[in-house]
């Protein structure tokens, strides 16, 4: 899906109507018009009296600034009215697609592969903006590169009371020091500004077994998941070729049944950094 299609999808996460559509275009002319040099989450919700959440107004403008009809010089109105056209007739029949494929494509490769589908990594940190309750993230490796593009936006889902739950490997053995000082930085955020963080490994607790996660899964919500190919890392995020699936249909619920059965795994443990050391509780 394009970008240009994710701002379909929120216009309609947003609307129960074709008339809130039309809403939420005339607050953004409306804000230009105001002479704002930059139309805010915070002022967006305020035209609403808070019916419009700070989390979905971010996401919204995200949305916007990555296709394109926010910019620096103003609002592209053309844009805007094919995104808000497609939202209203989503609205009204009550139709919308409720899965997209995403890819990362590197920079040096023909622009124009995976043109007509979304940016996994746009799609991805949307995702993560968009948790009300939890976010589970299944990822074997992380890398302080990755820091700009996914340690924000957990963090920000903390903030807002967002329980995160990270399943990963390399914490309390192995050489892979980006992946702890990945964690190191969310937990370090985490302590200052509150939320609850859980952090696991997945590994054979025998020594001479090297099974362990390979999984690249996020779920929001129970509701909403990415499965795919991208390590959350630059290469994963930028770099390499790859592929991915956000899915809002009933096979999120198969997901969110493995992830449950996960937590009875015996080569699931619990990890906690205590004096910047992690260790298995």
């Amino acid at each position: 899906m394009s970008d240009l299609s994710t701002v379909v999808d929120h216009l309609v996460d947003v609307s129960t109507s074709t008339d809130d559509v039309d809403a939420v275009v005339a607050a953004m002319e409306y804000l230009e018009a105001s002479g704002n040099a930059e139309v805010t989450p915070e002022e967006l919700a305020e035209m609403f009296q808070q019916a419009l959440s700070h989390s979905d107004s971010r996401s919204l403008l995200y949305s916007m600034e990555q296709a394109n009809i926010v910019t620096d010089e103003g609002l592209d109105r053309e844009r805007l009215d094919i995104a808000s056209g497609a939202a209203k007739t989503a609205v009204a029949t009550g139709r919308r697609p409720e899965n997209d494929v995403v890819v990362n494509v590197p920079q040096g490769d023909n622009p124009d592969i995976g043109k007509s589908l979304g940016s996994l990594v746009v799609r991805l940190v949307e995702l993560i903006a968009s948790a009300q309750e939890e976010i589970l993230i299944l990822n074997p490796f992380f890398t302080e590169q990755a820091f700009g593009n996914v340690v924000r936006p957990v963090v920000n889902a903390l903030d807002r009371g967002v329980t995160v739950t990270l399943v990963t490997r390399y914490l309390t053995y192995g050489s892979d020091e980006d992946s702890r000082e990945f964690v190191r930085e969310v937990s370090s955020e985490r302590q200052a500004l509150g939320g609850e963080l859980e952090l696991y490994e997945y590994i054979n607790p025998e020594e001479e077994s090297t099974a362990t996660i390979h999984t690249k899964m996020t779920i929001v919500d129970r509701e909403r998941a990415y499965l795919g190919t991208a390590n959350l890392t630059h290469r994963g995020l930028h770099d390499n070729l790859e592929v991915g699936v956000i899915f809002r249909d009933d096979t999120v619920s198969q997901f969110v049944n493995f992830a449950d059965e996960l937590r009875e795994s015996r080569y699931l443990h619990r990890v906690e950094l205590r004096d910047d050391e992690f260790v298995r509780v």
